[in-house]
């Protein structure tokens, strides 16, 4: 977009005033953002070259769909640093040039941090910061910092930002993007700290925030926002405006971004992960769509029943998610206690002719949930009837790892929760836990390796041996990996035959229950492999409902 057309387009929205209101109120009453004074507007259109420098012409040329005072707000005022924070200043509607840097969130501290602990990130002597300049679409000073968390000066935790005071400039007081650690107005209608900085999420970039300051002093009286800091070579003053700095930052969230959450949707179409929405609002994002039923244990189509519809190659039937040798052949012989029923499954003999209702199986002759009673080794989950790992089959992107089933950023991107370590692989383990060896049946827990199978109850006739449950009609199982921390799955998409049952009727279950919150991206390599993410996710649903309750 070209000046004089942003020009143009700056005229318009003031000929015809926006009807939204702000939903920012200052402790003097003063609903902000408001829309730049015509003094402003004719300095910064006077320099060479003319600039414009409004909100309104701000998100506009950017194409964001954000209203500038509807959309505006102070939260979330803190955020948890990615490990690709970068940021540039998009708009300076003034004349003053001051740092803009972070600060370590310190929920103990009292007062606002030290301009010294106050980190620059752009700094106000770049050559492209000149008096109402950057202007939009003009390319302003950029940053780039590759890991706060690896930064000597990062405490862990959240991060706040700040533009610092200039002692020779006309702004000689420093804000912060948490309203509570601002100047406070003590005459106000309502006393309390001046909001000193405004947020907007951004509606084109996942986990990228617009942040916008006032650059002048904010006094103790209820005038504070509109002459204290006027001086007299600055015929402007602290209006409200918040376009005098705004910066564009991306690899930043709210807290408890991009964990796992449940979309409220069956099947596949429950696993979500949760996004920041207005303020600290979280909203779960559903990560994976409908799509046709395959035999893979799983409601790929969202529809509430679990492989329905699905087909096997002729003389296979699907039980469990698998496609298995029908049982009336000598390849696939029941073990003692069960026997081929008329659909081709293994069922036990006290269940031979019983009909259970949809989203049951038999067992002792009784009906019931295919896992209830179950309780897996240690790292594995219960689906279908089946033990196996969450994360088989999963493939994240770069900086993510597979936890539970579903892809989060790694810890060096995301921290750990207190009493956690980060492990080089990615993930958090307890502190006690740290660099500790396990055998590969075991498992570290709060300092000790424990056997897999301790406290294990195996679906139906299995039983649990070397750290996994074995079937014997199938003799298959999932076994743990090497290195004692997860467990390598064996491939659910092969012709090994599962568990024996009678859940495979039509109108079947879904033994998953919906999730519960990267925005990542997790990819299946092979060519099962889409069935396999799929079976993955909806078992660390289950899994995490389980250890929840």
């Amino acid at each position: 977009m070209t000046r004089s057309l942003l020009a143009m387009s700056f005229g318009l929205a003031f000929a015809c005033p926006l009807a939204a209101r702000a939903t920012v109120t200052e402790p003097n009453g003063l609903q902000v953002p408001i829309a730049s004074a015509p003094i402003e507007i004719s300095l910064s259109q006077g320099t060479t070259p003319p600039s414009v420098v409004t909100l309104t012409a701000l998100f506009s040329g950017l194409g964001e769909g954000i209203d500038w005072q509807k959309d505006a707000m102070t939260t979330p005022a803190v955020f948890a640093p990615g490990c690709s924070l970068t940021g540039t200043m998009v708009d300076h509607g003034g004349t003053c040039h001051v740092d803009f840097g972070w600060y370590n969130v310190d929920p103990a501290r009292k007062g606002p941090p030290s301009d010294a602990e106050i980190y620059p990130i752009i700094m106000g002597s770049d050559p492209l910061i000149s008096p109402w300049h950057p202007g939009v679409g003009e390319v302003g000073p950029t940053f780039t910092t590759s890991n706060i968390r690896t930064d000597p000066n990062y405490k862990g935790g959240l991060i706040g930002f700040a533009i610092k005071a200039n002692p020779t400039d006309n702004c000689r007081q420093t804000h912060y993007s948490e309203q509570s650690l601002n100047p406070t107005c003590t005459n106000c209608s309502t006393p309390g700290p001046w909001a000193a900085a405004l947020i907007w999420r951004s509606t084109k970039v996942p986990n990228a925030y617009y942040i916008g300051f006032e650059d002048l002093a904010m006094g103790t009286t209820s005038t504070g926002m509109s002459d204290f800091g006027s001086l007299p070579d600055q015929p402007y003053k602290c209006d409200g405006d918040f376009n005098d700095m705004v910066y564009f930052l991306s690899g930043i969230t709210c807290e408890g971004g991009g964990t796992p959450c449940d979309t409220g949707m069956p099947g596949v179409c429950g696993a979500g992960l949760n996004e920041c929405a207005a303020g600290t609002t979280l909203k779960c994002r559903q990560s994976v769509t409908a799509s046709p039923e395959v035999c893979d244990g799983l409601d790929n189509d969202c529809n509430g029943m679990v492989d329905d519809g699905a087909t096997c190659p002729q003389g296979r039937v699907c039980d469990k998610g698998v496609c298995v040798p029908h049982c009336s052949t000598s390849e696939f012989p029941c073990s003692t206690g069960f026997a081929c029923d008329e659909n081709g499954f293994c069922v036990e003999k006290a269940c031979v002719g019983k009909v259970c209702a949809a989203g049951t199986v038999c067992h002792a002759g009784v009906c019931g949930g295919p896992c209830d009673g179950v309780t897996c080794p240690t790292g594995q989950a219960c689906h279908v009837g089946r033990c196996v790992d969450p994360c088989e089959g999963v493939t994240c992107a770069t900086d993510s790892v597979c936890d539970g089933g579903v892809c989060v950023a790694m810890c060096k991107c995301s921290g750990c929760a207190t009493g956690k370590t980060c492990q080089a692989d990615g993930h958090c383990v307890d502190d006690k836990c740290a660099n500790k060896t396990c055998g590969a049946t075991e498992v570290c827990i709060a300092g000790a390796c424990v056997d897999r199978c301790k406290g294990a109850v195996c679906p139906r006739a299995a039983a649990c041996q070397a750290g996994a449950c074995v079937d014997p009609n199938t003799m298959t199982s999932t076994p743990p990996s090497t290195d004692g921390s997860t467990t390598t799955p064996f491939d659910a998409g092969s012709t090994a035959p599962p568990p024996s049952g009678n859940d495979a009727a039509p109108g079947g279950i879904d033994a998953t229950t919906p999730a519960s919150p990267v925005a990542c991206r997790c990819d299946a390599s092979g060519a099962s492999g889409g069935s396999t993410v799929l079976l993955a996710v909806m078992i660390a649903i289950a899994f995490i409902r389980k250890r929840r309750s």
